[in-house]
Formats: C-alpha cells, sequence, structure tokens
C-alpha cells in the first residue's frame, strides 16, 4: 500500500515537473512573439494601468518600459483624448 502511494506521488510529481516545463516554454515562446513584434503592445488592468510594454512600444512612444509600467495608458495618448480616456 505504501509503495503505491508513493508511485502514485512519484508520478504526480512528474506530471506537475511536465507541465511546469510546458508552461515555460510557451511563456518563452509568447516573450519572443511579444518582444520581436514591430507593432505596440501593452497590456493594462482595468484601471487602465500597464502592466507590461514591449520594445516596440518604447520605441514608438519614447518611453523605456519602467517609465510606463505603474501609469495609466492615457500618458500615451494625446488630448483630448488622454483627458477623456478614464471617463470612458
Amino acid at each position: 500500500m505504501v509503495a503505491a502511494s508513493a508511485l502514485v506521488i512519484r508520478r504526480q510529481m512528474r506530471q506537475a515537473a511536465q507541465t511546469e516545463d510546458r508552461l515555460r516554454e510557451h511563456e518563452m515562446r509568447l516573450r519572443a512573439i511579444v518582444d520581436t513584434a514591430v507593432d505596440a503592445i501593452i497590456t493594462i488592468n482595468d484601471q487602465g494601468v500597464m502592466g507590461t510594454a514591449n520594445p516596440a512600444t518604447e520605441r514608438m512612444f519614447g518611453y523605456s518600459s519602467e517609465e510606463m509600467i505603474g501609469h495609466n495608458v492615457s500618458m500615451l495618448m494625446p488630448s483630448p483624448y488622454r483627458d477623456e480616456h478614464d471617463g470612458i
């Protein structure tokens, strides 16, 4: 009984490790696509605060990711859109 339980636990651990490896590979592929895209890609939360910005975004808007992340996406918009953004 103990040996069978150990086998189940070992199998579950191996499956978890394989799942983590697949997830890590998927994340690496996705990051490579986003980082090499010629278009600006930004993620924002429901308040409009930027969470990520790819290199194309940096080139397009002239800000580093560090300058954008944590700030409202409206900082990248010209007036009058900047002023109206949070009300939409």
